[in-house]
């Protein structure tokens, strides 16, 4: 089992996000002193120390040297919201603020970095994805992410940090960003209004938000040194698109309202098989699962 110190302090950058919010959420309700480094104040971290600043141009030893955390989850991103499309931005978050912060964590006493990863970074994989796959980016935001899972994971860092890639596999869940599919489907049933979507025929590895969080901070303070550089977390949970917003729908009687096949899947969306899982198995055997019809319920209470 999974050993948890809670004298660590942890520093989550990017934690105003989706994902970043339930780290923080995971990290308070297991007793840990949390600082949110964020853009945008926000009150689903209450309980967590803020720090508002930009990754990009933060001073970032000056705010570690203040706060001194042990641990730090690097969940900040740039280019899965709808109008996330400035490449520039994409290098400036996703890469070079990645370099400013490992860079900051070398000069302090920081002894475990997280890069939270995707599994975009892999591109289209007909078979089975293991962390030996090589990344084959579609696009710039994928790219982006490999280039920093190579700089996380560089032969240099070795020693004077300890760090790991988790590259996540479709995570969704409450707080998901409003253009996001479940969120769609929601408003639009609420509505009675007709949702165009692609045929769904794309199956997808489904990992919920809340499990998401809890194996981060599971593997976050596993005993001992981690076994491995990068690590697959994926849920196994493998449904198509048309299933998810389906079971969604199902949920408010909204399933008439449904129109597949009225878009055309995008050139860019990646299309993998089943991530390998033997890493994460091995670190976490144990793990928590939230079935599906929970999660949906959750996330439609939790959804405007």
């Amino acid at each position: 089992m999974a050993r948890v110190v809670t004298a660590h302090r942890i520093l989550v950058a990017g934690a105003g996000g989706f994902i970043g919010t339930h780290l923080v959420r995971a990290a308070l309700a297991r007793g840990l002193a949390v600082t949110a480094l964020v853009r945008t104040r926000t009150a689903r971290l209450n309980g967590a120390t803020i720090v508002e600043a930009d990754l990009t141009t933060a001073d970032l030893p000056a705010i570690l040297g203040r706060i001194k955390p042990s641990l730090i989850i690097n969940a900040a991103s740039y280019g899965v919201g709808a109008n996330e499309r400035d490449e520039a931005r994409m290098s400036e978050v996703n890469l070079m603020a990645v370099r400013k912060l490992l860079d900051a964590a070398k000069a302090t006493d920081v002894t475990r970095f997280i890069q939270l990863g995707t599994y975009s970074e892999y591109g289209d994989q007909p078979g089975a994805i293991s962390e030996d796959t090589p990344t084959a980016p579609k696009e710039a935001y994928a790219r982006t992410k490999a280039e920093a899972s190579s700089l996380i994971t560089a032969p240099d860092v070795i020693g004077l940090v300890e760090s790991i890639v988790l590259r996540l596999f479709n995570v969704w869940g409450p707080f998901e960003r409003p253009h996001r599919l479940l969120p769609q489907v929601i408003r639009h049933c609420r509505k009675g209004a007709r949702f165009p979507l692609t045929p769904g025929t794309q199956i997808k590895e489904w990992c919920y938000v809340e499990d998401v969080a809890s194996w981060v901070m599971d593997i976050a303070f596993t005993s001992g040194s981690w076994p491995y550089r990068i690590v697959n977390l994926g849920s196994g949970v493998r449904l198509s698109v048309r299933d998810m917003a389906l079971a969604v729908a199902n949920s408010l009687n909204g399933e008439h309202l449904l129109d597949f096949g009225a878009v055309q899947i995008p050139a860019k969306e990646v299309q993998t098989g089943p991530a390998d899982l033997t890493r994460v198995n091995m670190l976490l055997p144990d793990r928590r699962f939230t079935p599906i019809a929970a999660g949906i319920a959750a996330t439609i209470a939790t959804t405007p």
